[in-house]
């Protein structure tokens, strides 16, 4: 190969697109390399939501079932209650989005090294120990209701696709009312257009004092999509806000809005976007 040729690739790999996917190759050859077993946790403390990695597990529930899974959970959290705590059960933190043929309930358990996974597998397996069979068997009642898929994910923090309005550095899933959740597909071969566009998108809002944060994750395994959890603080900046495309509109013209979002759905389309919420009731994060 020559090095016209060598030098057009080591920039195209400098995109922070290309950064994701090529990314996937080196975790995967590694994780067993990261995946040093650390001391079980029992405290919730540890818990880390600055950090670059999510365990993220999908439960799926037709939206008539919805009340059963919820009354599993709640009883489940009345039943790790120890004083003024709870102790560990591995599901930290739930997000909920609700469309019209099913809801869709996303955990999140944050960490820094994949041996923290052992650590998280330890905890929930001491838990369970303690409760009892019992009180296990009545909270697995509601795995009745679950619909197809199910399964658990691994996503990485992609900062480089973040959007923070001034003030909002600490506004993270764990502190967000709620939202939005985009699932979006690379192309590998055009990320730096993708990148490109999204910077003007950045730019045209960070202009325009856009008030809600964008947080970004990789979705590691798999379908390698980009998430974006579009994030208010409350409800009324939720329900104030405007669409992305109407503030790039403002910014830019309606003719250039959509020249942009034409082309980033040709190289990163969205494939899911749903209003989230934050669901405080059904998370575990140790008072």
């Amino acid at each position: 190969m020559d090095s016209k040729t060598d030098g057009m690739i080591a920039r195209r790999h400098e995109t922070p697109i290309r950064r994701l996917l090529l990314g996937n190759l080196i975790v995967s050859a590694t994780v067993l390399i990261l995946a040093q077993p650390v001391a079980a946790q029992s405290s919730h403390a540890v818990l880390d939501w600055a950090a670059p990695y999510r365990w993220v597990h999908v439960d799926h529930i037709a939206p008539e079932r919805t009340a059963v899974f919820e009354s599993a959970r709640h009883g489940w959290l009345a039943a790790l209650k120890q004083g003024d705590s709870l102790l560990a059960d591995g599901r930290p933190l739930f997000w909920e989005l609700r469309g019209t043929d099913h809801s869709t309930f996303y955990t999140f358990f944050p960490f820094a090294r994949f041996g923290e996974l052992d650590a998280r597998r330890e905890a929930v397996l001491s838990t369970q120990r303690i409760v009892g069979k019992e009180s296990l068997d009545r909270y697995d009642t509601a795995d009745s209701v679950l619909i197809p898929p199910h399964y658990s994910q691994i996503w990485r923090r992609s900062p480089d696709f973040d959007y923070v309005p001034a003030g909002r550095d600490s506004l993270t899933e764990k502190t967000a009312f709620g939202g939005w959740i985009e699932f979006q597909t690379p192309d590998f071969y055009h990320g730096d257009e993708s990148d490109s566009l999204w910077k003007e998108i950045a730019g045209a809002l960070a202009a325009e004092h856009y008030p809600l944060t964008c947080r970004s994750f990789w979705n590691m395994y798999g379908s390698g999509e980009v998430i974006r959890m579009w994030l208010a603080p409350d409800s009324a900046t939720l329900a104030s806000a405007p669409s992305v495309k109407d503030v790039v509109a403002h910014h830019f013209g309606a003719d250039r809005m959509r020249n942009i979002f034409d082309r980033l759905d040709k190289v990163l389309p969205t494939t899911v976007s749903q209003v989230s919420r934050r669901r405080l009731d059904m998370s575990n994060l140790g008072r």
